[in-house]
Formats: structure tokens, C-alpha cells, sequence
């Protein structure tokens, strides 16, 4: 339930089936999008089954897979698909693999980690294409030797059905103990260390001393969740924080709140919650790190801090939050520039012409 898995899903829900046959496959079954990507019409969903991180039976369903299939393409699209992605697709003469990247910087660095990157940097440099969701993904791909002419930038679209709000602030407020004077400050996200909540728990303290009439609401599970909670709780600011956990309709939360908050210490591609937060014209104060500076026009539709500078952090919130005409020129803007950028047709539509291109060279050439 990850920003790339939405994008997938979002990706094969726009693809036009009269002109492509996309088959989806999935190493591990049972994750909470399973049953959206089976009500996908014209889209075969192919689970491999892969029990855990030692178990290597499921290559050979997915050698058999790609025997009988023949494909122009294979596109792994997340970090643990890309070097099986590439392997399979080389040894089986598939004539196109395209990369996908979806972060700005190597986020582990762990003896593992580090050895799959090497063989993931070979796999990156021989795929047929590179796509990144920003320019600072795309620079980062560089940095690992792929060629700059093997890499386009196509960015996140998001689905309209995201925005949909079937709940209004009033009714969140009150499922939640807010106040309903309050100023709602909001992040839609996995509650993990690369998201950075340390941060926002420590710039609410000082938003929260001077400005009482604040809430905060973490929206999203994660493996920093019951920490969280603790951490607030510590902090004396519990009275101030709600854990809203996983949602299925995020855009009910980004309709109630007044600012949206980003945090990430490290890296960011480009984040759908940002691009729903705009597209339902919300202020963003966001770290520059990864994308998030081409995403957030700074002074324009948001601000832009360091990351992991709780002070800085709590002074954007602060300075919206003060000056109504610039929360809502923020908002307005932001959610123009995303409909004009971000939309799903556009994304789908940069995807379909990439693949022309790719199978119009082979016919060419053959």
C-alpha cells in the first residue's frame, strides 16, 4: 500500500486495453490493493506466490510466464523487481525492459542492500529505458552510469476516484475528538523513518506553544506507529495528535485539513499525498529533498524547509496558518499548476507513447 503500488494501479486502470495487453505480475499475494487490481477490467493480475525473501520457486512460474507470453516489454516497478525483472527478461530474448525510479538517493545501507545495488546499478544501465517520476529521480539514475539519453521523466498522475470525499470536516472532526475551531495540520503517509515523524512531533511542540488551537492528524500505518503514539504521549502533546491509521478514502482527511505536512528526511520522488493535497487545494509545507522541490513552488504554493529542522518546520505551519489570504492563495494555486501537470491522462498517455516508441523501433529495425 505504497506510492508505487498506487501508481501501478493507477497506471494499469488508464492504459487503453484496445491498443496494449498489460499483464501485471505480482510476487506476493495478499496485500491490502489485491482486490483493486482484480476489479481492473481488461488487466490480468498473475500472482507468483513468493513465500518469503528465500524463496526462489516463484522464478520458475515467472520464467514459464514469460515463455508463453512472448512480451515486447517487461517493466519492473518498484526496487525489488529490477535486477529479476532484467535477468528474466535478457535470458528470455524479451526485446524492451524499461526501469522504472521512483526515489532520489539510495535509502539503505545495509551489507545486502549494498550488494544488490551493485547488481541492480548493471541491470539499471542495460534496460532499454529509464523512467523516472522526477528530475532529481532521473539525476540519480545518472549517477549510477545510465546514460542520459536512455531516461525520460514521467511524472505521478492521480486518479480522480482519490478525491472523491465522502465525508466532510465536520464528520472527521467528530469521529476524531478535534475541536471544530481547531487548525488541522495533516500528513497522508507510512508512518516510517524515511517519512521522518520525529520531526513533526517536535516542530508541533512549538508550533502548539504558541498556537493552542492546533491538531494534528497522521494518517497511515507503519512500522513507527506505536512509537508515535508514545512519542506523544512523552511529549504531553497526546491531547493534540490523532492517529487516524490506514484509511481507504485519504482525500475525506485532505479535505478537513488546513496545511499539509511532509517531512521526509532523505529522499522523495514524486509524492502522490503532495499531488492529492494540491489537487484539493491545500497548503503544503514540505522538506527539499528528491522531488518535492519540483512539485512545491515555494512561496508560491507552499514552503519548502530543511529536512530533519524542526524549527523551520514549525515556522512554515506557523506562518500559514497566521495569514488566511495566503493559505487560500496557496491552495489555489497549488491546485491548479496539479491539474494542469499531475493529471492520470497525462501520465497514462506519456506511458502509451513510450511503449509506441519503443515497438515502432523494433519494426523499424526488423
Amino acid at each position: 500500500m505504497g506510492g508505487a503500488e498506487i501508481q501501478l494501479l493507477s497506471l494499469l486502470k488508464s492504459i487503453d486495453s484496445k491498443k496494449f495487453d498489460a499483464v501485471a505480475v505480482v510476487f506476493y499475494r495478499g496485500h491490502d490493493l489485491d482486490d483493486q487490481f482484480g476489479k481492473i477490467a481488461n488487466i490480468r493480475i498473475i500472482f507468483l506466490d513468493k513465500k518469503g525473501g528465500f524463496d526462489f520457486k516463484y522464478l520458475q512460474k515467472l520464467r514459464a510466464l514469460i515463455q508463453k507470453e512472448k512480451f515486447d516489454i517487461i517493466q519492473p516497478y518498484n526496487v525489488s523487481a529490477r535486477f529479476i525483472g532484467w535477468i528474466m527478461a535478457a535470458g528470455f530474448h524479451v526485446p524492451f525492459t524499461i526501469q522504472t525510479e521512483r526515489s532520489a538517493r539510495l535509502l539503505y545501507t545495509s551489507l545486502g542492500s549494498r550488494i544488490y545495488q551493485l547488481l541492480e546499478n548493471h541491470a539499471l544501465r542495460r534496460a532499454s529505458l529509464l523512467v523516472a517520476n522526477s528530475e532529481a529521480g532521473r539525476e540519480f539514475a545518472i549517477s549510477r552510469g545510465v546514460g542520459r539519453d536512455k531516461t525520460r521523466v514521467i511524472y505521478n498522475g492521480i486518479d480522480p476516484e482519490r478525491l472523491l470525499v465522502t465525508r466532510n470536516r465536520e464528520e472527521i472532526c467528530r469521529e476524531f475528538g478535534i475541536p471544530a475551531d481547531a487548525f488541522i495540520v495533516g500528513m497522508v503517509g507510512r508512518i516510517e523513518a524515511q517519512k521522518d515523524p520525529h520531526t513533526i512531533f517536535d516542530a508541533a511542540e512549538i508550533v502548539l506553544a504558541q498556537n493552542e488551537n492546533v491538531h494534528f492528524v497522521l494518517v497511515g500505518g507503519g512500522p513507527l506507529l506505536m512509537e508515535s503514539k508514545q512519542i506523544v504521549r512523552q511529549k504531553n502533546i497526546d491531547g493534540h495528535f490523532s492517529f487516524a491509521g490506514h484509511q481507504d478514502h485519504v482525500a475525506d482527511f485532505f479535505n478537513a485539513m488546513d496545511i499539509f505536512v511532509l517531512a521526509s528526511k532523505r529522499s522523495e520522488g514524486c509524492s502522490n499525498s503532495i499531488l492529492e493535497a494540491m489537487m484539493l487545494g491545500k497548503p503544503i509545507v514540505a522538506t527539499r529533498v528528491g522531488g518535492n522541490a519540483e512539485v512545491v513552488r515555494h512561496d508560491e504554493t507552499g514552503k519548502l524547509v530543511p529536512p530533519q529542522n524542526p524549527e523551520a518546520l514549525a515556522a512554515a505551519i506557523l506562518e500559514i496558518l497566521r495569514d488566511e489570504r495566503k493559505r487560500k492563495d496557496f491552495g489555489r494555486k497549488g491546485q491548479i499548476a496539479a491539474k494542469e501537470k499531475y493529471s492520470l491522462r497525462a501520465m497514462a498517455g506519456a506511458y502509451e507513447n513510450l511503449y509506441f516508441e519503443l515497438i515502432s523501433s523494433m519494426r523499424c529495425n526488423g
